[in-house]
């Protein structure tokens, strides 16, 4: 079955030490989240010295389609995203989560269904190299994930999936990384681009289930004569 695939860009601004009305005051490794209420916010304030700004884009400018799924549940689409989380780490690979990797976590932020175009903006990044990992919700208290769930560490509290059905968790990363040099702030990309790139995958429909009765009969038995030869 084809996935539908989400596109979404980081784009790089410029170096900012101005703060703004709408600022999260949030500190580095911190994920104190209140779900019962959704930020209306869209500046993601990552530390309080100066840094980069990085603009996260979400862009669903290309056409999906669904694939009907009667009597079943139909296959995600942007239509269905009420809400969003956003997560700054070192890695990629499959514990990018952990309290090793993970630079920051923004709140459960607010997500307008059905946008082409909205975007968050982490600000005052310090220096290092980052990746970018989103999950997204059709609810707003951000407990019905609707990113296709994939494999990631989940061994020990504090891994990427622990406590996640069969350590797998609807999170997607961006595939390039991001450097953010000292004192001048320079950033580049790993692939020379100037955006991160990250394409989740919305969960697949799941068809109707059949329920099928299976009446077996007896055989009879054959009578007449064996031959043996």
């Amino acid at each position: 079955m084809k996935k539908n695939l989400l596109f979404f860009f980081v784009s790089v601004l410029s170096f900012s030490c101005s703060f703004e009305n709408k600022t999260i005051n949030q500190k580095l490794n911190s994920d104190n989240v209140n779900v019962t209420k959704l930020l209306e916010t869209n500046i993601l304030n990552v530390s309080d010295k100066n840094g980069a700004k990085l603009e996260v884009k979400f862009d669903f400018s290309k056409s999906f389609k669904t694939k009907a799924s009667i009597n079943g549940i139909p296959a995600k689409t942007i239509n269905d995203i009420k809400s969003v989380k956003l997560y700054l780490t070192k890695s990629n690979g499959t514990n990018p989560l952990s309290a090793l990797n993970l630079v920051f976590t923004s709140a459960v932020l607010s997500y307008t269904s059905g946008s082409t175009s909205q975007s968050y903006t982490f600000n005052n990044v310090p220096s290092g190299t980052y990746y970018v990992a989103s999950e997204l919700f059709e609810d707003t208290l951000a407990t019905k994930n609707i990113i296709e769930p994939v494999n990631y560490d989940s061994l020990v509290v504090g891994d990427t999936a622990n406590g996640f059905t069969n350590s797998k968790r609807g999170l997607s990363l961006s595939t390039n990384s991001c450097t953010i040099t000292p004192v001048s702030l320079l950033v580049s990309f790993s692939d020379t681009s100037s955006n991160f790139k990250i394409a989740p995958a919305l969960l697949n429909a799941i068809g109707a289930n059949l329920d099928t009765t299976i009446a077996p009969t007896n055989g009879s038995n054959v009578s007449g004569n064996v031959s043996v030869q």
